[in-house]
């Protein structure tokens, strides 16, 4: 399944194969991502865990354009890190149970986090 087909409720949190954990709040936040995150395909193999409990393995990642219209890319270019619109390959995985996320999150929280 594509990104763009999945009937995601967001927030998406998404949680990486070396115990980072991502959040994605809409659709663009999913769909987009820099340069760095692109070339060393830090996406491959996250879970995604959506509000409505479903869940993803993310299988690959490619660019399919530029993350805002040109000339607004350029100007943003010149002044930050620009960003790419991307297409995942998604496989669909057993849902988790609400209780199991937050654990989680919870869990990266208090070991990422000061206080």
């Amino acid at each position: 399944m594509k990104t763009a087909d999945g009937a995601f409720e967001f927030p998406v949190l998404g949680f990486t194969p070396d115990g980072e954990m991502w959040g994605f709040p809409d659709r663009n936040s999913l769909t987009s991502c820099g340069p760095r995150t692109l070339k060393q395909d830090m996406e491959r193999d996250m879970e995604l865990d959506d509000a409505g409990g479903r869940r993803w393995i993310v299988r690959s990642i490619r660019r399919i354009g530029l993350g805002y219209p040109l000339i607004p890319w350029l100007f943003r270019s010149l002044l930050s890190t620009p960003q790419y619109r991307i297409e995942h390959d998604l496989e669909e995985a057993p849902p988790l149970a609400f209780d199991e996320v937050r654990r989680r999150a919870v869990s990266y929280l208090e070991e990422h986090w000061e206080d």
